[in-house]
């Protein structure tokens, strides 16, 4: 090959810097369109995101805003309970004597007369005359009922009576009322809205009472206590079927936590201040199930009475008190997020270069392979089978064994919170490793530390319960509030229809997974 002159030489360096300048500018042009379209793409993802927002922040703020004051404070004075604050207002003891003094009206003195906006009159008279009765009206019964739609309105209900005026006797024919809270004003509606209020939105009654109050109801927080228990009477074999539900399911997987309750009564009585409500929740793999049940102690006692039978997996933190549920035949999964949790709080202190040679640091980073493993499986939307098997490979298991072999290796100074965290880990490994057995089991428990949160906010907002009948009502209560919202349902909706039809169709049919509940109590009806 002849020697390239200066000339040529600098002629094709010319020609390849003009052919990379052409390749640059067609790559600009190209990653310049791709901005475009992704700068398109952004802008409509966020108005289709903004629009689902504003639907599901229109219906949150009707359905909580209405009822907050702009400026509140509750507290209990020395000696004193304030009604306004306690957890549960429907644990208020009762007055003994029951019933109303002969010759007394319900609510008087309150205009519900003039506060009606609707008339509905329930008159048997053809289907009387049809029978070919002759009548005569004697009267009629004028009553009121406070009704919850988009608006709280009073609906007054005419029930004209009739005797027979072809024959000679004492029987008064009047059209039967079909009414959920008898001789009273309570709807299932109105019912409904008061316990998606406090049970829900976290809204004392004393403030809903202020509501109603506002519109000229005059119905106190005594008096939506009432509607609360009486509700709570007629849900019970829903939280009963929803409580057997949980135990018998397919994946036979629980999670349980539980959270202190403030109880005055034990306060007073026993100088003791905390009650506990244990939260327990069903496996991912079936229909979602939240059921809370309350404690008068941390005690596990309760915990194994509801599970009695129960021969499936239970994952937990490491307290203590779970161990006995061993006893029973049930297997117990230990946290891994509690046991990061341990390391992880002397790593947050740590600075970048303490963090490099740390050993806790080092627990943490292993952990963590183990969660993205997990979360990797759950992605592909592998099957149980198919991570029990998955976690049998040599790939999965020295990611767990590395785990192990490092917590064995670890040297402690005594007293140190290392020490501390290595013997946390060492006392709940062997309960540690149960998830390896079947690929139901997840390897912690936040599913019920999510589930305990919203009780956990509640609390704070109405800040204790005053007996024990009262925090086992919102036990309950919260149970079906929760399963509810879990199974996406609208949670008023679907309590109304549960009051309105828990005497009149099978319990199994009023079940928030139930197919057999209507469409329109499905909360994608809403944001579609």
């Amino acid at each position: 090959m002849k020697d390239l002159s200066k000339e040529e030489l600098l002629a094709i360096i010319a020609a390849q810097q003009e052919e990379i300048k052409r390749k640059d500018d067609e790559y600009n042009r190209r990653i310049s369109k791709i901005e475009r379209d992704f700068a398109e793409l952004q802008e409509k993802y966020n108005k289709l995101l903004k629009k689902t927002e504003t639907k599901l922040h229109i219906i949150k703020v009707n359905n909580h805003n209405k009822y907050y004051s702009t400026k509140e404070s509750s507290f209990v004075k020395e000696n004193k309970l304030d009604a306004s604050s306690p957890i549960n207002e429907a644990e208020v003891n009762l007055s003994k004597n029951k019933g109303r003094p002969k010759g007394s009206k319900n609510f008087a003195g309150i205009d519900l007369e003039g506060l009606a906006k609707e008339t509905v009159t329930l008159d048997i008279a053809n289907e009387l005359i049809k029978k070919g009765y002759k009548l005569t009206k004697v009267g009629e019964d004028v009553s009121y009922l406070v009704k919850v739609e988009k608006e709280i309105k009073v609906v007054k209900v005419i029930t004209p009576k009739y005797i027979r005026s072809d024959i000679k006797e004492e029987k008064i024919y009047q059209a039967v009322k079909d009414e959920v809270f008898p001789h009273s004003v309570c709807t299932s509606s109105l019912a409904a809205d008061v316990i998606n209020a406090k049970y829900n939105l976290d809204v004392p009654l004393y403030r809903y009472a202020k509501y109603l109050n506002a519109q000229g109801i005059a119905l106190s927080d005594m008096d939506l206590t009432n509607y609360v228990k009486r509700s709570d009477d007629l849900l019970t074999p829903l939280y009963e079927a929803i409580r057997d539900r949980l135990i018998n399911q397919t994946a036979n997987v629980i999670h349980s936590d539980e959270t202190p309750l403030e109880v005055l009564d034990y306060l007073r009585k026993e100088k003791r201040k905390n009650g506990y409500i244990f939260a327990y929740v069903s496996s991912f793999y079936d229909n979602p199930i939240y059921l809370y049940d309350f404690n008068k102690t941390r005690e596990t006692d309760k915990t194994k009475a509801l599970l009695n039978g129960y021969k499936g997996y239970i994952v937990t933190d490491g307290y203590a008190g779970y161990d006995e549920l061993s006893n029973k035949g049930i297997k117990i999964q230990r946290c891994f997020a509690h046991i990061r949790r341990k390391f992880y709080d002397i790593v947050k202190v740590l600075n970048d270069a303490q963090k490099k040679i740390s050993t806790a640091n080092e627990m943490v980073n292993r952990i963590d392979k183990l969660f993205a493993k997990e979360a990797e499986l759950k992605a592909n939307k592998k099957s149980p089978l198919e991570i029990y098997e998955i976690r049998q490979s040599d790939e999965y298991m020295k990611i767990v064994n590395d785990i192990y072999d490092y917590l064995h290796s670890i040297k402690a100074e005594e007293g140190t919170p290392l020490d501390a965290a290595v013997k946390y880990f060492i006392n709940v490994e062997i309960e540690s490793k149960t998830f390896l057995l079947d690929g139901h089991i997840p390897i912690s428990n936040n599913i019920c530390e999510r589930a305990i949160k919203p009780f956990a906010i509640m609390r704070r907002n109405v800040l204790f319960a005053k007996t024990e009948k009262g925090a086992s009502i919102a036990g309950r209560i919260f149970t079906i509030v929760q399963t509810a919202k879990a199974n996406a349902l609208v949670v008023d909706k679907y309590l109304e229809y549960a009051l309105e039809n828990i005497n009149k169709i099978p319990v199994e049919d009023l079940l928030p997974w139930s197919e057999k509940l209507p469409k329109e109590l499905s909360i994608k009806q809403y944001i579609n």
